[in-house]
């Protein structure tokens, strides 16, 4: 197997793990909810690491993509 064809298809597999990131982050999933006097504390989701992440893969997997 070539080096391109490895790193297309890590690349290909990098990104629908970060969609599947994206997603669970925004729905909350998995998240301890935070009291404070009773009160539930709002947290807002970071969801810059994530997007970074898929736009790296997204344009290795354009560069590296197989002819």
């Amino acid at each position: 197997m070539e080096y391109h064809s490895i790193i297309f298809n890590f690349s290909l597999f990098l990104s629908v793990g970060c969609v599947a990131e994206i997603y669970v982050r925004m729905k909350g999933m998995g998240k301890k909810v935070e009291k404070d006097h009773g009160k539930i504390v709002p947290d807002t989701p970071k969801l810059v690491p994530p997007l970074v992440l898929l736009v790296a893969a997204l344009v290795i997997a354009v560069i590296t993509r197989p002819h």
